[in-house]
């Protein structure tokens, strides 16, 4: 299958990333077109019941998708395209800085309950009308008028 979709690897991209796949056994299925595939849905956010004919059938791409996901094994061949494009570019294959949007994260706001939320703790008790003194005789400290 040759690159049909805008999710499949370039040619050049797959030079770099085929030694990864030679360590596995393919049957039927070439493993450009599993690839290919599997990047399909990942950009796509497709379903995968709903993967194009033109690749194999989505149950054979599920299958190797996990396999390769569970060996960490998708991450490695978009880390060498990451440094061949930088390194394309004149810069260091590995990036020495990074940077964090700020304006999207709460320094402020702490994990937990907030003070006054939640169930009331002991020792942490706010006047309500069941706390008013019994004005009837009482039993047990209960009031036995009603209250």
């Amino acid at each position: 299958m040759s690159s049909r979709y805008p999710s499949d690897p370039s040619g050049a991209e797959w030079k770099q990333i085929e030694p990864i796949f030679d360590r596995f056994r393919f049957d039927e299925h070439d493993p450009r077109d599993l690839l290919n595939a599997v990047f399909y849905i990942l950009k796509t956010g497709s379903q995968w019941r709903m993967l194009p004919s033109d690749y194999p059938p989505w149950q054979t791409v599920y299958y190797h998708f996990r396999k390769w996901r569970r060996l960490n094994l998708l991450q490695r061949p978009l880390g060498r395209i990451r440094r061949a494009a930088r390194v394309a570019s004149g810069r260091d294959p590995s990036p020495s800085a990074a940077v964090i949007d700020t304006q999207s994260t709460r320094a402020e706001r702490q994990a937990g309950l907030r003070p006054g939320a939640g169930p009331k703790q002991a020792g942490d008790r706010t006047k309500t009308t069941r706390d008013r003194p019994c004005t009837g005789p009482s039993t047990g400290g209960r009031c036995s008028s009603g209250e």
